[in-house]
């Protein structure tokens, strides 16, 4: 993996954890990262998969079998803990196959349909042009079957339209990997994602204060594929520095890299116990209890790889 990719997934990490604690600051407002976390998500997806060597039903079952495992284990402690309830085989499909309690599970096993039938023949302009085509669809149906008056381009778990937001970003990132970048003036990169986020939360509070400007909530989420963009183009050029890649290979980062996915499950488990504590000790606790319940989860859905590799560590000392 490159090893800029490992500090953006663990900073995706930190940002999603962040979104989820609107009960325990002061202000909901302090909860920010949620979409920054989720397009660093989708687009290292997209970034990752374009090298497409198999048929369609052996890559996307290779996909599918290292998503599930971890969504069955979140559904089952679910049931166990009470926060879910099975009535009827409807119930249990809902729950267990499709669309699950995590929305961002039910949006990835369907992008990885469309992306992989864009990006196997390999030809930029197939991807530009689905991009483009995601686009046209996109401001269709915000100006048409948008509430737009407020706040909905983000909408709930299942809200469909920001999906075709998402699915653009995660094919942002294949056309990314197909280009050749110069890696000079790295720094004006993480400038411009800074830039984006400071105009993010303005516009943000612009329709808090100003709803008549609603109509051009888009621009948040463009901020967001600007800061998405920006961030990438500023890992890739800071892979020449070799201080930078010492970083991204640290222990804490490559382990928060590893667990995205748990990360992303548990917090629906664990938060709530978070929040009987007071501010500000349930943030630091929030975190703590998020990450290592998505470790211990990411080691026991693998601990059959885990202890096959170091068997054959123990052989080849022998």
């Amino acid at each position: 993996m490159f090893g800029f990719i490992y500090l953006l997934k663990a900073l995706a990490s930190i940002l999603i954890t962040n979104s989820h604690l609107g009960n325990m600051y002061p202000s909901e407002f302090m909860a920010l990262g949620g979409s920054f976390g989720n397009g660093l998500f989708f687009c290292i997806s997209g970034f990752l998969l374009v090298n497409i060597k198999t048929d369609f039903a052996s890559w996307y079952w290779g996909k599918i079998k290292r998503i599930y495992p971890t969504v069955f284990a979140g559904a089952v402690i679910l049931l166990l803990c009470g926060e879910t309830v099975v009535g009827n085989i409807r119930d249990f499909v809902e729950l267990f196959i499709y669309p699950t309690k995590w929305w961002f599970v039910a949006a990835i096993v369907v992008f990885y349909i469309l992306y992989y039938f864009i990006v196997k023949k390999q030809k930029d302009v197939i991807v530009s042009g689905s991009m483009f085509a995601v686009v046209v669809v996109y401001f269709v149906v915000y100006f048409t079957c948008m509430d737009i008056h407020s706040f909905s381009v983000e909408g709930k778990d299942l809200s469909l339209f920001k999906w075709i937001y998402y699915f653009f970003i995660m094919l942002m990132g294949a056309y990314m990997r197909k280009k050749t970048y110069s890696h000079d003036k790295k720094f004006r990169f993480f400038v411009l994602a800074a830039m984006a986020v400071v105009l993010w939360g303005a516009l943000r509070v612009i329709f808090l204060i100003y709803p008549a400007f609603l109509p051009l909530q888009f621009l948040t989420q463009f901020m967001v594929v600007i800061f998405v963009y920006a961030m990438m183009r500023f890992g890739m050029a800071m892979e020449t520095e070799a201080k930078f890649r010492k970083l991204c290979q640290c222990r804490i980062v490559k382990m928060l890299s590893e667990i995205t996915l748990e990360v992303y499950i548990v917090q629906m488990i664990v938060l709530p116990f978070c929040e009987r504590l007071c501010f500000p000790v349930n943030i630091p606790v929030a975190y703590i209890s998020v990450f290592a319940a998505a470790y211990v989860l990411h080691f026991i859905i693998n601990s059959k790889q885990f202890f096959t590799k170091k068997k054959e560590r123990n052989r080849k000392g022998e």
